[in-house]
This record gives structure tokens, C-alpha cells and sequence, in this order.
């Protein structure tokens, strides 16, 4: 039985593919500049610029592939070794603390009293998830995952999910 979807199948723009093959061809450590890719496909690449979105289209699937790279402002995009892709990702964990803390103190400036029933339940929802993560991508949570990891007899095929269950079970018994 043949399945008919109601989607129409997704195209790769041609721009974006050669983005992707353009930026796939660099070496670690090297630099992507707007003006390389402007020059590629004939449109400003830089934020804002007509060729922008192909250069983001291209590389969120390099992300997928493994391919990483970090924006220099007005030049353009450096490709990552494994280890600048890590310290780049701790980077960003610790910029999502911050706007954890910010919404947290936004939604707790709100005055409750004058929010709906669904509202409030949002609230609440936004408030429980914003701690929980909060304490989650603390340092000292860190170190304690680390901790963690280092127990494991093998850490080449560790499971994420399960770790993450353990680690919440130890807060919850700690906090009792």
C-alpha cells in the first residue's frame, strides 16, 4: 500500500547546499569569511544580509554531521576542533543560566494576583521548570555529573537519560 502524504517533499536550496559544501571543505581552525560566501552565491551573508538564512539553513546540518562552527562578528565563521566545539557548548550553557535567571526574576516581578486561573498555572509551570533548570546547569551540578561520569565503568557507552534519573533521584533524597 503506497502512503500519500499531504506534505509536499523537502528541497535543499541549491544556495544552501553550496554553502554547506563551501563551509564542509574547511579545515579546523579556519575561517569562513561573509564576504567568501557573499562572493559563493552572490548575496550579503552577513546577519540581516538577502543570504543570511542560507548560511544558517547550512549550518544547522552541519551541526547535524558534526561540523561546528563559531561566529566572529563582521568577519564571519570559524570551523571548531572536538575540543573548542565543548568549550563553546559550556559557553552557551552558562548564557542559558543567565536568561533562566532573567526570566525567572521578569516572572516573579508579575503580580499573581492579577493573573487569570491559566495564567497562573503558567506561571507556576514557568517558575518550577525555570528553577529546576536553573539548578540543573548550576556549577555545583556540573561537578557532581562529573563526579557521576567518573564512576562509570565504561564511560565510552554511558546512558545520558539514565545518569540524568540517578542524578535527580540523589537531589530529591538530598533535599529530604
Amino acid at each position: 500500500m503506497e502512503i500519500i502524504s499531504k506534505f509536499k517533499p523537502f528541497r535543499l536550496s541549491p544556495l544552501t547546499k553550496a554553502i554547506e559544501e563551501f563551509m564542509r571543505d574547511s579545515g579546523e581552525g579556519e575561517v569562513v569569511g561573509y564576504e567568501d560566501l557573499a562572493n559563493l552565491i552572490d548575496m550579503d551573508c552577513e546577519p540581516g544580509g538577502s543570504g543570511y538564512s542560507y548560511v544558517l539553513s547550512a549550518i544547522k546540518r552541519l551541526e547535524r554531521a558534526g561540523c561546528n562552527f563559531a561566529n566572529i562578528p563582521n568577519i564571519g565563521y570559524r570551523r571548531l576542533n572536538p575540543n573548542e566545539t565543548v568549550e563553546d557548548n559550556h559557553r552557551r550553557i552558562i548564557n542559558s543560566r543567565k536568561q533562566i535567571h532573567r526570566t525567572l526574576r521578569r516572572n516573579e516581578a508579575v503580580d499573581y494576583k492579577r493573573l487569570g486561573d491559566v495564567e497562573k498555572v503558567e506561571w507556576q509551570a514557568a517558575t518550577v521548570f525555570g528553577r529546576l533548570a536553573g539548578r540543573i546547569l548550576s556549577g555545583r551540578a556540573k561537578t557532581k555529573m562529573i563526579e557521576a561520569i567518573k564512576e562509570q565503568p565504561d564511560r565510552d557507552k554511558i546512558d545520558y537519560d539514565g545518569l540524568a534519573e540517578i542524578y535527580l533521584r540523589k537531589k530529591r533524597m538530598n533535599n529530604t
